[in-house]
Formats: C-alpha cells, sequence, structure tokens
C-alpha cells in the first residue's frame, strides 16, 4: 500500500537532501553585482539598511519590491551596490534557512519511513505475534503514519522550489537595481 512512496524517500535521504537539483551552498554578491562591495557594509548605512528590509522579504510583493529598486536608477552605483549587498546577504539567509527546513523535513520523513516498515514487519512476522488489539492498534498506526508520509510527500515539489523561488526574486531584484534612468 505504501511501499513505493516512502521506500523512495528513505533511499534520498543519504545525502539529506530530497530535491531533484541541489542548490548552491551559498549566493555570492560578486555572481550578482561588479564592482565587489565589503561584506557587510550596507549595515552601517541607514538608508540602505531600511530599503532593504523593507523590500526583501517575500511578503513584500515583488512588483513593489522592483519599482522601489528602479526608483534608485540616479543614484550612484555605490550606493546601489550596497543595495545589492544587503539583498544577497538578507535573501541568502532566508533561502539558507529554507534550504536547513528542507534537510530537517527529510530527516523527519526517513525516521517516518523507518517507522512505517517496523511497523509493516511486525504485522507480518509470524512468530511472537501481536494479539488481535494490539495487532488492530499497530495497524492503524501504520495506516495513519502512511497516510502522514505520502501527504506530506505531496508537498515536496512545492518546498523543493522554495529555494530557485527566491533566487528568482533575488535576480528580479538585483536586475531594478541595474536598470538605467530614462530620460
Amino acid at each position: 500500500m505504501a511501499g513505493p512512496a516512502w521506500a523512495q524517500s528513505s533511499a534520498s535521504t543519504d545525502a539529506g537532501w530530497p530535491c531533484d537539483v541541489e542548490p548552491k551552498a551559498k549566493l555570492e554578491l560578486s555572481d550578482y553585482w561588479k564592482p565587489p562591495v565589503a561584506s557587510g557594509a550596507w549595515r552601517s548605512n541607514a538608508e540602505v539598511a531600511s530599503l532593504v528590509s523593507d523590500v526583501a522579504p517575500r511578503r513584500v510583493a515583488q512588483d513593489e519590491a522592483v519599482a522601489r529598486l528602479s526608483a534608485l536608477a540616479t543614484r550612484p552605483a555605490a550606493f546601489r551596490g550596497l543595495v545589492a549587498a544587503g539583498l544577497v546577504e538578507t535573501i541568502d539567509a532566508e533561502r539558507h534557512s529554507i534550504i536547513v527546513g528542507i534537510k530537517r523535513f527529510n530527516a523527519r520523513q526517513a525516521l517516518l519511513a523507518t517507522r512505517i516498515e517496523s511497523s509493516y514487519a511486525q504485522l507480518e512476522a509470524p512468530k511472537g505475534a501481536p494479539v488481535e488489539a494490539s495487532k488492530a492498534a499497530l495497524e492503524e498506526q501504520a495506516e495513519w503514519d502512511t497516510r502522514i508520509f505520502e501527504d506530506r510527500q505531496k508537498m515536496l515539489p512545492v518546498i523543493c522550489r522554495q529555494p530557485a523561488v527566491l533566487e528568482a526574486r533575488l535576480g528580479a531584484l538585483i536586475s531594478a537595481l541595474k536598470s538605467t534612468p530614462k530620460p
């Protein structure tokens, strides 16, 4: 009944990453912005720090964030570079948190798969078979665990896309910062 779905997941736990594409370990500012900006320098500029905290979060509509950043086209490149540094650092921190969460999710799924396998093995074991009342409880728990496992697995594709969604958002925000002023 639940064999194939949880068996596949337990096989993917070797590396701790259940998704098709493993993301880069860290996003680097140099991949998004030239010339280089001193790491962390953006924090010492109150205007930049405030702007980054206003536009970086996912709860802020991307269109709104892009519009705010596009409006900076006339600002000096050094200022926009600080904003870029803040965006990369902030979004990468959120992305890292999501990646850690995906690995925890996968570890919990692996534990649940092991528990399901153990439950079904106990139910199929002829020797020392559980009494009827405990057998029914074990079957019910195994079925419940299987349902939970399968429901969580259905969420995996959406969860796996989240690091890429953040990278795409960062790309759009950085592109807005690089936009040239309209004459």
